[in-house]
């Protein structure tokens, strides 16, 4: 392997551009009779109705209810989209083709009646409850996530936020009149923590210049030109990373609440949100700032459940991030795109920037594998889990010497792991990043397709990968 640095340093692997637009929807009239939105090619032309039957106790009259159960029931329509995440890995959007048809016509039912309920408003009506607010800016939120690529979500999410901020100060006017032994100070709290979890998905959602949906592509499948650098205007940069401040105190706080404790699914959605944010700097500071900060809170999961495979899977992409981070440093300071001397490689010391690299490398190729374990132990596992693991795999051979083998078995267990990844289940229009598959092809062009001997390498896993 020592005489094809190309194929040694597949660098960019991280951004390989994958589209996955999702389809837009027709506006509804109702809430429960609404028109079918545009979300495959293949629908049935007749059926442009959907009927939402609530199986829920609403009391009559109480539209406020009401409105809550059509948006619970365009969340439980979007699980196929959303809850992927805290079921397989941390990539939690990882290019879907298409949203759930039925959900669509629920979201713009919900903010149609929302809307209406406000514009019916009198000045002598009582003051909407903070609960309506969270409905309300949850449903604009969610709507503007799952736009077609090519529309703004901005003003969705503008709107949102405005919601999601009244319904916040009225709670907090609440919570500032709360009195010794207040029944419904647990119902405050979960309010509270909901409407500070959403509007700081919002605020992280609005810090991306030029954003495609963070939660519809992940990481390493996002194109280079959304990265926030150097050359973005300075007092921009400065309102965005005050958004993102704003976000994390929101999280920090919802995270917090003593009557209404963070569950799994909480920890996880706020530390991806950032990492996913952290991942488009080109800036150190925020670059580890913000994996840091994710990181903290995947690794505070995993000291409760060791083998949850979103946490393993978003503490690896925080330290690959890292890596790539120090990787693109010793790049600029050498003036190339990472082409060495191939004949001085194996003998020269690392840099401060290659042993930063290394070692970020080491601990996320060991979350990688660990969340391949855990997915092999539960049949959960996925083209996205081994391609992750395959990438971190290849960068940390890029810096390990191949004096003992050490460094060629890293290169088989990832053509093992691409290999299977192509096999593997995967989310509807997933494919293997360019750079995976550049790689790939160049290693079995030179080094020939021998499975049996790949194979082996990934028998062999861990064994010597952190005397790297």
């Amino acid at each position: 392997m020592a005489d094809n640095d190309t194929k040694r340093r597949p660098r960019g692997l991280k951004r390989s551009t994958l589209a996955s637009p999702a389809q837009s929807p027709a506006t509804v009239e109702e809430p429960v009779v609404a028109k079918k939105p545009r979300l495959e090619k293949e629908h049935d032309p007749e059926d442009e109705t959907q009927t939402l039957i609530i199986d829920k106790e609403v009391e009559e009259g109480d539209e406020v209810a009401e409105v809550k159960v059509i948006y619970e029931s365009a969340v439980e329509k979007l699980g196929k989209m959303f809850m992927r995440f805290l079921v397989l890995e941390w990539t939690i959007m990882m290019g879907c083709s298409t949203i759930p048809k039925a959900a669509l016509p629920l979201l713009r039912g919900t903010i149609h009646e929302c809307d209406r309920i406000l514009r019916n408003r009198h000045v002598a009506s009582p003051p909407l409850p903070a609960s309506f607010h969270l409905t309300y800016g949850s449903a604009l939120f969610d709507m503007g996530t799952v736009l077609e690529e090519e529309e703004d979500p901005a003003p969705y999410w503008d709107a949102a936020r405005e919601r999601l901020e009244v319904g916040l100060e009225d709670v907090e006017k609440e919570v500032a009149e709360e009195r010794e032994g207040d029944e419904g100070k647990r119902e405050r709290q979960e309010i509270e923590k909901g409407l500070r979890m959403m509007l700081g998905r919002v605020l992280v959602s609005k810090s991306i210049p030029e954003t495609l949906i963070p939660f519809r592509i992940p990481p390493y499948q996002q194109a280079t030109n959304i990265l926030f650098t150097t050359r973005s205007n300075a007092s921009d940069k400065k309102t965005l990373s005050q958004l993102l401040v704003d976000s994390t105190t929101h999280f920090d706080r919802a995270l917090s609440l003593p009557l209404a404790p963070a569950t799994v699914a909480d920890l996880c959605i706020a530390a991806s949100s950032v990492q996913l944010h952290a991942d488009k700097h080109e800036d150190e500071e925020p670059r580890l700032r913000w994996n840091g900060w994710a990181k903290k809170i995947f690794v505070s999961v995993l000291e409760d459940d060791p083998a949850y495979i979103p946490a393993l899977m978003g503490a690896g992409s925080c330290l690959l991030s890292i890596a790539s981070y120090w990787l693109e440093q010793q790049n600029a300071n050498n003036g190339s795109d990472g082409e060495d001397n191939d004949d001085e490689e194996e003998e020269k010391e690392l840099t401060k920037e290659e042993k930063a690299a290394a070692e970020a490398l080491i601990e996320g190729t060991a979350y990688f594998q660990s969340a391949l374990d855990a997915s092999e132990i539960t049949g959960t596992t996925t083209s996205e889990i081994l391609a992750m693991l395959a990438e971190s795999q290849i960068n940390l051979a890029n810096l390990t010497s191949d004096a003992d083998g050490a460094q060629t078995a890293l290169y088989r267990r990832a053509v093992a792991h691409l290999r299977h990844a192509k096999e593997a289940k995967s989310l509807e229009g997933w494919v293997l990043p360019e750079g995976l598959e550049s790689f790939l092809d160049q290693w079995e062009v030179e080094m020939g397709a021998d499975e049996e001997e790949d194979g082996k390498a990934v028998d062999g896993k861990d064994e010597g990968e952190e005397d790297g």
